[in-house]
C-alpha cells in the first residue's frame, strides 16, 4: 500500500506565497491548511480551487481538477 502525500505549510508567518515542491498531487492526499491561511490550487496559470482552514482530503469529487491531469 502507497503512502499518500500530507500537503502542509509549517514555515514563518512572513511568507506570502508558497509552492508545494511536488509537480503532481495524489488523489486522497490529506490537505491541511492552518488558520489565517488559502490552498489556491492553479493549473495552466489559472487559479481554480481553494481551501480554508481545516483538512481536507483532496478526492474528484472536491478538486475535479486532479482527475484531470
Amino acid at each position: 500500500m502507497a503512502l499518500l502525500d500530507r500537503i502542509k505549510f509549517d514555515g514563518s508567518s512572513d511568507v506570502l506565497v508558497w509552492k508545494y515542491p511536488k509537480d503532481n498531487i495524489v488523489l486522497g492526499s490529506q490537505l491541511i491548511v492552518n488558520q489565517s491561511q488559502e490552498a489556491v490550487f492553479f493549473k495552466d496559470g489559472r487559479a481554480l480551487d481553494t481551501f480554508g482552514p481545516g483538512a481536507h482530503m483532496l478526492s474528484t469529487m472536491n478538486i475535479p481538477l486532479l482527475h484531470h491531469s
